[in-house]
């Protein structure tokens, strides 16, 4: 039974190992080269508050990228990540899914025009919902493994 726990712990790390270079790096290139550049340069030269709130929002959302990727890299370094140490990181984490549900319902049920206003620059946030998927996997591998 020890065995398979390693051979599974393994696994489970090599899994990790594929999303962070298939989901968290992709996702995150596209964030900083493309999102809050673009973000910013549009925030230039508008300064009304659904402008600044976008940048806003797209901060968070690069720190929420930052707290995935060290979580991950933490916890892929045999490092607990279930602890008061980290628990600023989670808190981004779960404001990053506020962000991508209140980005999924908007586009949803609102359906705003893309671009236009707050509400249609906030819909553009869903493509931020894959980061989450490392960030949950790494969530439930810690939970699981700090509670053996």
């Amino acid at each position: 039974m020890l065995v398979l726990r390693q051979i599974m712990g393994r696994v489970n790390n090599i899994i990790i190992g594929l999303e962070i270079i298939g989901i968290l790096f992709p996702v995150s290139i596209l964030l900083f080269f493309l999102g809050i550049p673009a973000a910013l340069k549009q925030s230039i030269f508008f300064f009304n508050l659904d402008e600044i709130l976008i940048v806003l929002v797209s901060i968070t959302s690069a720190a929420v990228t930052i707290s995935v990727w060290l979580l991950a890299i933490k916890y892929l370094r045999g490092i607990s990540v279930i602890n008061k140490r980290h628990m600023a990181h989670w808190a981004l984490v779960v404001t990053g899914f506020i962000i991508v549900i209140a980005a999924f319902l908007l586009s949803y049920l609102i359906q705003p025009k893309p671009f236009s206003g707050f509400y249609g620059q906030l819909t553009m946030f869903i493509f931020g919902a894959p980061l989450l998927v490392p960030a949950v996997h790494v969530f439930m591998s810690a939970w699981v493994n700090d509670k053996r």
